[in-house]
């Protein structure tokens, strides 16, 4: 079933385009819903979501991931690295989240042996936008999520290429999808096809 978000959106305290407010905010409100108190976001940018949901969820601790460095399978070259990791650092201080994120400054598929299985409430994805990256990162993280967790993600939309690998999850039929030009989706891990979990 496709379900569109209908709340109000949240007061996200960083300045960006509206659909960015759009788009976290279905992750917002499941935190706030299963009262999840861990996750990661694989591929952080300049760490508008992970701190705008560190903000809003007091008891959250985040794992921001992110090589934030030119890479081979890295495919958006347009991105500034340095300027981005140091734009992270800055919103993380002026928000006061120091003491609740861990950051792991290394391609997603390594940074996944830093972290205990069934660990997290959540995993966010929002890294390099391929069918063969996301299935990687999905193969490597969905592990991570506790039985109770959620996987979750951003940018599903044709132009991505990606939207079969998260129908394959059960998404379509079993999660949510949010509106929007490049909407979040999520789907509990209890609900995820059984051949994710081999």
């Amino acid at each position: 079933m496709m379900m569109n978000s209908k709340n109000k959106q949240p007061p996200w305290p960083i300045e960006s385009r509206q659909s960015h407010h759009v788009y976290m905010q279905c992750i917002d409100s499941l935190i706030k819903e299963k009262k999840y108190t861990k996750g990661a976001e694989l591929g952080v940018k300049s760490g508008r979501s992970t701190v705008a949901l560190l903000h809003h969820n007091p008891k959250l601790h985040m794992i921001a991931v992110d090589l934030w460095s030119p890479h081979s399978t890295i495919v958006e070259k347009q991105h500034d690295h340095d300027k981005d990791f140091k734009t992270c650092l800055k919103f993380i201080k002026r928000f006061n989240v120091e003491d609740r994120v861990t950051i792991i400054r290394k391609l997603t598929t390594e940074a996944c042996y830093d972290v205990e299985n069934e660990s997290l409430d959540f995993i966010y994805i929002d890294a390099t936008h391929t069918a063969e990256a996301i299935t990687s990162d999905l193969k490597a993280w969905i592990p991570k999520v506790k039985s109770s967790g959620a996987i979750c993600g951003h940018d599903y939309a044709p132009r991505f290429g990606i939207i079969p690998i998260i129908d394959s999850l059960g998404t379509r039929e079993k999660g949510y999808i949010d509106e929007g030009k490049t909407p979040s989706w999520w789907i509990l891990k209890k609900d995820i096809n059984s051949k994710w979990l081999l």
